[in-house]
């Protein structure tokens, strides 16, 4: 049985980020490499986003991936928060205030580089309430209730 769309639903899918299609192609090859979570793939996909951004630079997901990237270099080389990460999901955000992953990006920053709880959890609510299905923005609420001691709302 086939439900109905919302017309939030069919407004998403109709939503075009870039008419590019290279630098569309390059975002998804950037998608690829983050996650296999390596040092190598994380500068890739650093690289073929920064391609995507040269091709437009309004194009609001490099920008969220951007800030992906960043935010997990912190984890991967052991360096001090890198301010870059909040910066491009700010940017992403500039561009297109809808965009769930964008604030996704941006919760983390705030949760665990910033220590701001209050407004993770606004932003992390935010993307939710964008984009519902949104399994990466799921996730990452599901961490950070745990991390705040909401075992029972984290699952």
């Amino acid at each position: 049985m086939l439900s109905e769309l919302t017309d939030a639903e069919r407004k998403r899918l109709r939503k075009h980020y870039t008419e590019n299609r290279e630098a569309h192609l390059l975002y998804l090859k950037g998608r690829h490499f983050v996650e296999k979570r390596s040092n190598e793939s994380l500068q890739m996909a650093e690289r073929v986003y920064q391609q995507a951004l040269d091709l437009d630079p309004t194009y609001a997901p490099a920008w969220a991936g951007l800030s992906e990237i960043y935010f997990l270099g912190i984890g991967f080389h052991m360096l001090p928060g890198d301010p870059r990460a909040k910066a491009a999901a700010e940017k992403a955000l500039a561009i297109d205030e809808a965009l769930s992953e964008a604030h996704t990006s941006l919760a983390r920053v705030l949760w665990q580089e910033d220590w701001n709880w209050v407004e993770a959890e606004r932003e992390l609510k935010r993307a939710l309430e964008l984009e519902p299905n949104n399994a990466f923005a799921h996730r990452i609420y599901g961490h950070y209730l745990a991390s705040m001691g909401r075992h029972e709302e984290a699952l």
